[in-house]
């Protein structure tokens, strides 16, 4: 049961269900809530073969032109300077200072917003607790509900039989006696149960 998993692994999610907003649990699972990063070194290599969509067919300019034009053209020296790292040794895209550089090169260099997102997507990104658990989709309050009321379901059902196991079937004596007597007193247990 992946989704009874995710409620379960989800804190803010797990004490929405067990007070029984279901709907509030729907909305959680939907909303970008974890920031992940990812703090690979890019490299110009990396850029030429990623965005490798061509955007001027007359010129054969594809978007990483537009992104290392850009930064080379770029009024600010730190726009040169990483262009120059990403020559090198590459670049972290999820500092915090490098994904505010990319704001301002794409406004200077007229990158579309699209583009702006996708380049600094590969640094820092939010997702949704619905991705992050390989969910098909957001779930709704009724999927959150039916998942939740069997889960509690089971689980009362499992108590009942650990304690009747427990309480009636485990006697510290193995004389059949005790053993007739513990049976006759969880059968009891379980018809008024």
């Amino acid at each position: 049961m992946p989704l009874l998993t995710a409620i379960r692994r989800e804190l803010p999610i797990l004490a929405l269900t067990t007070a029984g907003d279901y709907v509030g649990a729907a909305a959680a699972f939907d909303a970008n809530s974890i920031t992940l990063t990812d703090k690979t070194l890019r490299t110009t290599r990396w850029l030429i073969e990623t965005f490798n969509t061509v955007v001027d067919v007359a010129l054969d300019k594809t978007e990483a032109d537009l992104i290392i034009d850009g930064l080379a053209s770029s009024t600010l020296g730190r726009a040169k300077n990483m262009l120059a790292m990403m020559n090198a040794e590459g670049v972290d895209l999820s500092t915090t200072e490098i994904q505010k550089l990319l704001n301002n090169v794409a406004v200077s260099a007229g990158w579309s917003t699209n583009l702006r997102n996708r380049l600094k997507r590969w640094g820092t990104w939010t997702q949704k607790p619905w991705e992050k658990n390989n969910l098909a989709g957001a779930p709704t309050a009724l999927e959150i509900e039916t998942v939740w009321v069997e889960f509690v379901a089971l689980t009362a059902q499992q108590n009942l039989f650990a304690t009747v196991i427990n309480d009636y079937l485990n006697p510290v004596s193995t004389d059949k006696a005790a053993l007739i007597v513990g049976l006759q007193n969880a059968i009891t247990f379980l018809q008024n149960s």
